[in-house]
């Protein structure tokens, strides 16, 4: 499944037709093509757009959702093999995928140091996790809870003021060791439809200092081999 047909089948509203297709511009050029016998996981699979993307760069892709709807939908429209499954108990051995990802999925799970415990587990030596997640710092979140205030609504239940760059960057490395971070959306007071799409594409995945200040930024991370501690509330460290 391609992505206009993607977002037309999904109906996808314009701020999330925004976010999936950065997200997927950058997927595609970042990920290389699979010319061996390679396995990538999406966590949180959805309704497989980002499954199918590692499944046409040659990977033996799985999708992964705790929505049994999703995955049934995924099933029946997709290539990729698609299974109910959670981030807190992933359904596979040691060691299984090259390739990792998880987009716009951590701030949704409570358990989230579990979550990335399972995520190391599964990843292979040399393999890579590439996570995304809200920036509540940023100017796309502040100004979204401004609005929200003026106009009596609450803001979305799962996001809090802590997420921002810093929180994540310091609960991600007690699991996975960073090795980059690049901006998905770092504008501030500009609004994406004032920039052309290659100008924001070229600014974005370059300005990788800018990723602090990004509504959704990319955390790309490698496996920590060596358990080194573990701390009081029985979340175990990696060095």
């Amino acid at each position: 499944m391609e992505l206009e047909e993607y977002l037309i089948k999904t109906r996808q509203d314009r701020v999330s037709q925004y976010f999936i297709t950065r997200k997927y511009i950058f997927l595609d050029k970042y990920i290389e093509k699979n010319k061996g016998k390679m396995k990538a996981l999406d966590i949180g699979s959805n309704f497989g757009l980002f499954t199918e993307l590692l499944k046409r760069k040659g990977y033996d892709a799985y999708g992964i959702d705790i929505n049994e709807k999703k995955v049934k939908w995924a099933k029946k429209n997709c290539r990729a093999k698609y299974m109910l499954g959670s981030a807190e108990s992933i359904p596979f051995k040691d060691s299984t995928f090259d390739i990792v990802i998880l987009l716009a999925t951590l701030e949704h799970i409570i358990d989230r140091g579990k979550a990335l415990s399972e995520i190391n587990r599964v990843l292979k030596k040399n393999g890579k996790v590439i996570i995304t997640v809200p920036n509540t710092w940023s100017y796309f979140y502040m100004r979204s809870f401004v609005t929200f205030a003026l106009r009596g609504m609450t803001p979305w239940i799962n996001t809090h003021y802590q997420q921002n760059y810093f929180h994540w960057e310091h609960q991600l490395n007690q699991f996975l060791k960073i090795i980059d971070s690049r901006p998905l959306l770092s504008i501030p007071f500009f609004e994406p439809k004032l920039i052309s799409g290659m100008r924001l594409a070229k600014f974005e995945y370059t300005k990788k200092n800018l990723a602090w200040m990004s509504a959704e930024p990319f955390f790309i991370c490698t496996k920590r081999e060596k358990r080194v501690e573990e701390n009081t509330d029985n979340t175990v460290l990696w060095s």
